[in-house]
């Protein structure tokens, strides 16, 4: 994928930027050239990409860290018994998504610049 400029590198600033853009596509789309269909598919795809960023992928991340640190307790603690850290339930997650949001993304927000309608106020 090639590197875009508008596009936040570090993956915690991805996050207000792809709920920017969702929020904003079903106004600015329809004016460039984007069609119902695509703007339907484009926010599920965001939508889920949305929540693993934000929801996820974090919690999952700090499940990975009490589990370490349980490990270690277990392994080479002392003290009475320790129970098992609590895995995080979700409640009902988006859709998934096919894999390839963001190629999806950057190739219609390069559809969308080389549309008549689009202007820098959009970008």
């Amino acid at each position: 994928m090639a590197k875009k400029h508008w596009f936040p590198r570090p993956e915690g600033d991805r996050l207000p930027w792809l709920t920017n853009y969702r929020g904003k596509l079903p106004t600015h789309g329809p004016t460039c050239g984007i069609a119902v269909p695509e703007l339907t598919t484009t926010d599920a795809d965001l939508e889920f990409l949305i929540w693993l960023l934000g929801t996820w992928h974090p919690a999952m991340k700090q499940d990975l860290e009490e589990a370490t640190a349980y490990k270690r307790i277990v392994a080479e603690g002392t003290g009475p018994e320790v129970p098992l850290p609590d895995a995080t339930v979700f409640p009902a997650a988006p859709t998934p998504v096919a894999p390839g949001v963001l190629t999806r993304l950057f190739n219609q927000i390069g559809r969308m610049k080389m549309n008549a309608g689009y202007t820098e106020a959009i970008g």
